[in-house]
């Protein structure tokens, strides 16, 4: 089965995930719950503003299947 989930990752200033939210799955009900398992603990670096790090929002797409 093929598949893909967009998500909205909010990443805090520190550079850790806060909040996941799904936007779109194709097929819904299916793939949400691998998607956002798998960047619940992902590290990003943080955005940056004025030489400040900042709480910042990252859209991501996921693909599920060959």
């Amino acid at each position: 089965i093929r598949g893909r989930v967009v998500l909205d990752l909010y990443i805090s200033r520190q550079g850790a995930v806060e909040r996941i939210g799904v936007v779109r799955a194709e097929p819904p009900g299916r793939f949400e719950e691998a998607a956002t398992k798998a960047f619940r603990h992902a590290r990003f670096t943080p955005g940056m503003r004025g030489g400040k790090a900042v709480p910042s929002r990252m859209r991501i797409e996921v693909s599920f299947g060959r």
